[in-house]
Order: structure tokens, then sequence, then C-alpha cells
């Protein structure tokens, strides 16, 4: 029986901690999976099960200069032995061992391709500076693996792009009159959805400039955003006289997000920059009608089931949601294209392909 471990700089309840769960529950024999958590709050690593979480090693707070990194850096050698130790995300590939079995899975390295600082670039160098000295890699899309091989010179025959999933028990379509009955949202006014953060590639502010167009359509339009508000955010939706028709939510539960995806009559996500897009497929496994990117990695995952924009062109994103809005007929067959192209991403697929990996890398 192989031992692995999830090593993860976020809970079980992040977005590339769900990814790690959904793999932690379909990886069968002959494979054991671990998730070791860096819990940067508690300064602690912690072993994160469904029924119970251990404290395997606790460190300090530096009085001086303490950061995420120092405290990485101080627990590296209180990692259990395993056979292979498995990173979640890139944060960590700067603590990839020698002389021992790694992998990590790259969901993007965004910070090296868009707008920031020097000193965020310097740093974000730094933390992948494992990449490299990993002895395999796995990227989400084709667009990652294209990144990575950009970054560090690397093979696209060694990097497996293996697609993230969705389980279509719990994203699956919802009637939208009930959704709506539940969250407290009016019946009669039309909703677009977003699910991001608010950070510059996610293109909030090219969102917000659309919805304001449409409101001269639609006057009672309303946009909702799930994830937490920015102060230049607030202050653009006021610029913009759109603090009716905006409504920002939070949302802890799965089952919560399912019914916001179906209470929309548009799932509209705009980025500049993704590698993957998990937003837009669950949208599509509830059969919400989708407006995205034409950038990165987002055409990968939608296909012909939706329509592609140019992030950059505010008309053309106010114009295709409108156009799904008045055409009753394309809201139907984008709807369905949606169902159909999301049934082929399922995460048995994501675990049986990781799998595979595993085996070649501890066979090797």
């Amino acid at each position: 029986m192989a031992r692995v471990a999830f090593l993860m700089d976020l809970p079980r309840d992040s977005g590339a901690g769900r990814y790690a769960v959904e793999l932690q529950k379909r990886i069968a024999n002959p494979f054991t999976v671990d998730y070791l958590y860096f819990d940067y709050e508690r300064r602690s690593l912690v072993f994160e099960g469904e029924e119970k979480t251990q404290v395997l090693a606790k460190t300090y707070r530096l009085p001086l200069g303490d950061n995420k990194v120092w405290f990485w850096m101080r627990l590296r050698n209180k990692i259990p032995e395993y056979d292979l130790y498995h990173f979640i995300t890139p944060n960590l590939s700067f603590l990839v061992p020698k002389r021992k079995k790694s992998l990590v899975t790259c969901h993007d390295i965004a910070p090296l391709f868009i707008p920031t600082s020097f000193r965020e670039k310097r740093w974000r160098r730094y933390l992948y500076s494992g990449l490299k000295r990993a002895n395999a890699l796995i990227a989400d899309s084709a667009s990652t693996r294209r990144d990575l091989c950009r970054a560090y010179g690397l093979s696209e025959e060694k990097i497996p792009v293996i697609p993230l999933g969705v389980d279509r028990n719990v994203y699956r379509p919802l009637d939208r009159a009930t959704c709506r009955k539940e969250l407290g949202l009016p019946s009669k006014r039309k909703i677009v959805l977003n699910v991001a953060l608010e950070h510059w590639r996610k293109n909030i502010p090219g969102l917000l400039r659309a919805t304001a167009v449409l409101k001269r359509t639609y006057p009672d339009i309303l946009l909702i955003r799930v994830g937490k508000a920015h102060n230049n955010t607030l202050e653009l939706i006021k610029s913009l006289d759109l603090t009716d028709n905006i409504r920002y939510v939070t949302v802890k539960k799965e089952e919560d997000i399912v019914l916001f995806y179906n209470a929309a009559d548009v799932f509209a996500f705009p980025s500049f920059y993704e590698g993957f897009g998990l937003p837009v497929l669950e949208a599509m496994a509830c059969g919400t009608p989708v407006v995205a990117t034409n950038r990165t990695s987002v055409p990968e995952v939608v296909g012909e089931a939706g329509i592609l924009i140019n992030p950059e062109d505010i008309s053309e994103l106010a114009k295709e949601i409108k156009h799904i809005l008045t055409d009753k007929p394309l809201a139907e067959t984008l709807s369905a294209r949606g169902l159909a192209r999301s049934s082929e991403f399922t995460w048995e697929k994501t675990a049986d392909a990781t799998a595979s990996v595993y085996r070649n890398l501890l066979n090797d």
C-alpha cells in the first residue's frame, strides 16, 4: 500500500482544497492519501480528515518578519515520511524534497503573467522554484501547460493535462423559481451571476460597466457577485449608479452555490486569465447559460457550449448577456449544450488520470 501526502496551504473548503478532497475520495487501492494542511493562523501542520483533525507539528510566531514563507520553511522538516508527496498548488513547490518522489499540480502560475509588483513576481518565482525539481507536474489545462513551458523551458510531453471535474450529483439543474424563493431573490428580475475573487484578472470592473450598459434596457437588472467587495469596487458601483443593481453574497456551502447557479438567467465570467475556470463548469452542469472570456484556459472548458467574448470589450460582453436574456431559444440551446459539455468533466476521470501518474512515478 503506497502512502501519498497531499501538501496544502489552504483548508479543505477552499477551491484548491475541494480539488484535493475530490481526489482523496476517489483515489483507491493501492494508495492511501492523507491531507496535510499548513495552517498559518495556528502555526501548525495539521492532518485534516472528514471526521477528525490532528496537529502533527507546531512552530512559533517570529517576533519580527513573520510571514507564510518563513512559517512553511520552519515546518518543512516536520513533514512525516511518505512514499509520494503531492503538492496540491505550486505555492509550496519550493518545499519539494530531495531524493523523495514528488508531484506538483499547477492550477495556474498567474502571478508570472499578469500585472503585479516586482516584489510579488520575485516571491512567486521563489515559491515556484521546485517546479523544475519535482519528479512530475500536472496541469489543469493546456493553457497552464503552455505557461509552464514558457516560464521554465519544460517539455509539453512531460506535463500531462488532467482537467478538473464536477460532481453532477451536487451541481445539477433545479427549478429556478424554487431556488429564487429559497434564496429570497426577486422572482421577476433578470439576474446575472458571477463567482470570483476580486483580483485584477477576474475583470470585475469590466463586468460592472457591462451591467451599467444593460441597465439601460433592464432598469431592475440584478448582478449577484459571490465574493467580497473591495473598497474601490464599491466606489465604482456608486459612480455607475448601480447600488440597487448589485448584490454581494457570501456562500459557505456547496448546496447554496448550486441554488445561486440555478437562480440566475446568465452566468458571466469575463476573466483576463484563468488556469481552468471551475465556476464555468459548475454553471454549465446546472444548465445555466454561460458568457465567458475567450482567453487562456476557459475556451477549453466551454467549447461550443457557451458564448465566448473578448473580456476587454465591454459592449460585446453586455450585448451577449442581453442576447441570452432576450432570446429564449438561444438560452435553452446553451443550457442543453452546457449540460452535455459538463458531463465530459468528471472527478472520476481526474482521479483515474492522477492515479496513473502516481503509478508511473512509484514504479520508475
